[in-house]
């Protein structure tokens, strides 16, 4: 007995015919095909977008990958991924296609393979949690239609006093700009900062209080830590009970301040802490 011909192509084509026309269910006809489900509606979708022309078989794609790239494209790559050690595969090839010294430019799948093989890829910190604002954000429609700081940390210094930077970036592509440099867009403002910055106003209904030059809130005889990022800014409390407050900095809220059992406790809504420091 021959053995049956299966042309690839036809089978897709019946394939199709049936899911318009069968009465069995789509995973029903998968099984019927051998195909997974993913299997199935890519070849699904791609007759919907291209016809019978999108059915026939692709030239496979495995051999283009970091290994194809010239000796010249990965030195161009790790030596820009050295320089910036927190740049993914997207900044890295922005990057490079704005100075042109790694053509042709390679896909960013590439680029992570290149980074995977030569050891430079490193897991993800878990960040603290940090409650989120309430007024959401504010949508900008040119340059300097709204501030921000950027915390990137800080660090100790010679004279042990400790330096908060923040950046102007003018070399590293932001996916938020289509992967542009921000410097790029960017025009001075009319603006001036300010030397010092106002002090949040509050309700009249709300108590007020500063913060130690350590972060810590001294309340209803007790105290807790708060964050040393608002040392010697004033908060202000908005009274839920006796013992309970709503702890904010301007409009951003805080957390809970409860007294319990004599010591303050500030409740972050995935953390509790209590501190107890004598000051």
């Amino acid at each position: 007995m021959p053995w049956k011909m299966v042309v690839p192509m036809l089978e897709r084509a019946r394939f199709i015919t049936l899911v318009e026309e069968d009465d069995d269910s789509f995973v029903q006809l998968c099984r019927r095909f051998g195909i997974s489900r993913k299997t199935g509606y890519k070849w699904l979708d791609r007759y919907e977008e291209e016809g019978l022309q999108g059915l026939q078989e692709r030239p496979s794609l495995a051999g283009r990958n970091g290994n194809a790239l010239s000796d010249e494209q990965v030195d161009a790559i790790v030596a820009l991924r050295k320089e910036h050690p927190t740049w993914g595969p997207k900044k890295l090839r922005a990057r490079l296609a704005h100075l042109g010294t790694c053509e042709p430019l390679p896909a960013t799948s590439s680029f992570g393979a290149v980074l995977k093989r030569q050891g430079l890829v490193r897991p993800r910190r878990r960040r603290p949690w940090a409650p989120r604002e309430l007024t959401g954000l504010t949508a900008g429609e040119r340059p300097n239609d709204v501030w921000c700081v950027n915390f990137k940390g800080d660090l100790l210094m010679k004279n042990r006093s400790r330096c908060y930077p923040l950046t102007y970036n003018d070399i590293r592509p932001h996916e938020a700009i289509e992967l542009k440099m921000p410097s790029s867009r960017y025009s001075v403002s009319r603006r001036t900062m300010p030397e010092q910055l106002m002090t949040p106003n509050y309700l009249s209904t709300m108590k007020t209080r500063r913060l130690t030059p350590r972060g810590f809130l001294h309340f209803l005889g007790a105290h807790t830590y708060v964050t040393g990022m608002l040392s010697n800014e004033v908060v202000g409390l908005e009274q839920v009970d006796e013992h309970k407050h709503e702890l904010y900095y301007g409009p951003m809220h805080l957390g809970l301040v409860e007294l319990v059992s004599g010591e303050l406790v500030l409740d972050q809504g995935r953390r509790k802490r209590r501190v107890a420091i004598t000051l």
